[in-house]
């Protein structure tokens, strides 16, 4: 069940500069983009995409490092928004702009789209063959943390703790998924992986 944020926090200097960045993002950024964005990074459905095209593209361990990410983040988010209870920002935060969609029921702090996409992006990227995909992976979230602030859906200081939280939670991945059982010298024995190499077969001793 949704949380719904009841508390509101001090009007103190943290706030100030809360709402100053915020300011000054919705000052630089379009209205439609930012909105378009943080619909569609809606109930995961980059990440679940993103999935597919991994599977397609053999990548499957970095599909499975992908969803246990999206399951631990989806998880951590809602405990997290619950103990927290921060308000969003509202019309009169952003100088004007109304934020996107309907009225949010749960609590500010973390951005779970942006614990998500942080998380999904660090588990999966190490494993990656295809450079490109990792690029579109890490200029996904960055988009999206930033649409959702300038969507007036979220603080700054939310996505700048939830970029933490989705590192922390794509680490915490990486050692539950890990990578093939590497060789001395760092290389890797088996996988499919660009790094996994064959060990070395060593000359015989000359008589």
């Amino acid at each position: 069940m949704p949380v719904t944020s009841t508390r509101t926090p001090p009007e103190g200097i943290p706030l100030l500069v809360d709402r100053g960045i915020l300011r000054a993002v919705v000052a630089v950024t379009g209205r439609r983009a930012p909105v378009v964005i943080s619909s569609l990074s809606n109930r995961q459905k980059p990440w679940l995409a993103a999935t597919a095209v991994l599977l397609l593209l053999g990548e499957r361990r970095a599909a499975a490092r992908g969803l246990t990410a999206v399951v631990a983040a989806g998880a951590g988010n809602g405990v997290l928004k619950s103990l927290v209870d921060r308000r969003r920002p509202q019309t009169s935060d952003s100088a004007g702009r109304p934020p996107s969609g309907d009225p949010p029921r749960s609590a500010s702090f973390p951005s779970g789209h942006t614990v998500t996409a942080v998380a999904f992006t660090i588990a999966v990227t190490d494993e990656l063959r295809h450079p490109l995909l990792a690029a579109t992976l890490a200029s996904a979230a960055a988009a999206i943390g930033l649409a959702r602030v300038a969507a007036v859906r979220h603080w700054p200081t939310d996505i700048a703790g939830s970029v933490a939280i989705g590192a922390v939670s794509g680490v915490a991945t990486r050692r539950l998924v890990p990578s093939p059982r590497r060789a001395a010298g760092g290389r890797e024995i088996g996988g499919t992986g660009p790094r996994a190499l064959r060990p070395r077969c060593s000359a015989p001793p000359r008589p």
